[in-house]
This record gives C-alpha cells, structure tokens and sequence, in this order.
C-alpha cells in the first residue's frame, strides 16, 4: 500500500483554492477552548494528535508523508504503544485546533533512509478533545472517544 503512495502521492489541495464542498466542513467547525475546564471520564484516553488542515473521517483510508521530526518522533511513539494517533483539523489563521477529530489507526508503515515514513492509515471512531496534556515535541491530548 505505502508502494502505491511513493509512485503516485496523494495532492493535498491548497486551502485558498477550496471548493465549496472544502469549505462546507470549514465553516461548520468547532474549535477547541484552551480555556475550557475538562470533565472527567473513565473512558477518556491520552492520545497523540496529528494537526493538519484538511479533515479525515472515520471509516476513511488514507496516507501521509511523515517528515517534520516532531511527527517522526510522534510515530515511532505510537509505533511502541498501540498504532493509533489523533487525526484533527487546524485553522491556518488562528493556528486553534478543532475540537472534534478522527481516532486513526496505522496499518502500514515504510521507513526511508532519511528517516520520513510513508504510512497507511484507516480512521477507527471520532473523539472530542477535554484537555491539551503537552505540546511538545507533539500535542498530546487528552480526549473523549466518541
């Protein structure tokens, strides 16, 4: 699967260029208040995010080029505990993260000489982010499955 993105990658479209189907989902996003008190849950979870500015949802398959090292160094965490990480919409603006994402699962990865990874992914369920736990090298949320 990670063969077949090296050979022909996916183009990510251009935020100003958005249709109105992009900006359909954009308009309607609720962002997370950093302000906010979190309510605690026994179902609540840690979880790694992965902030980009396009949406993925659950059900969904898709690959990403991973190369800034604070997301090389988020998958070889994720790689160690159980493959899953938090997939979730940023505004390029305001640089506030939404506050509902997609839980994703790696189901294949390729490691590069230079240290990238292609990986393969499928979104699992959505959750609902209560509580930003760290920001670096990664954020590192505390969230709510959905």
């Amino acid at each position: 699967i990670c063969q077949r993105f090296a050979k022909s990658p996916t183009r990510y479209t251009d935020l100003n260029d958005a249709t109105d189907e992009d900006s359909f989902w954009m308009e309607r996003v609720e962002y997370f208040d950093l302000n906010s008190t979190p309510i605690p849950s026994p179902t609540s979870r840690s979880l790694p995010l992965f902030v980009l500015q396009g949406a993925f949802f659950p059900q969904g398959v898709t690959y990403l080029n991973v190369f800034e090292m604070k997301y090389r160094t988020m998958m070889f965490d994720v790689a160690n505990s159980d493959d899953m990480f938090g997939y979730i919409h940023s505004n390029s603006q305001t640089g506030e993260i939404a506050s509902i994402g997609t839980l994703c699962k790696v189901t294949d990865r390729q490691l590069l000489e230079d240290g990238r990874q292609y990986i393969s992914l499928e979104g699992v369920s959505r959750f609902r982010v209560t509580k930003i736990l760290k920001t670096l090298p990664y954020i590192l949320a505390e969230v709510e499955p959905n």
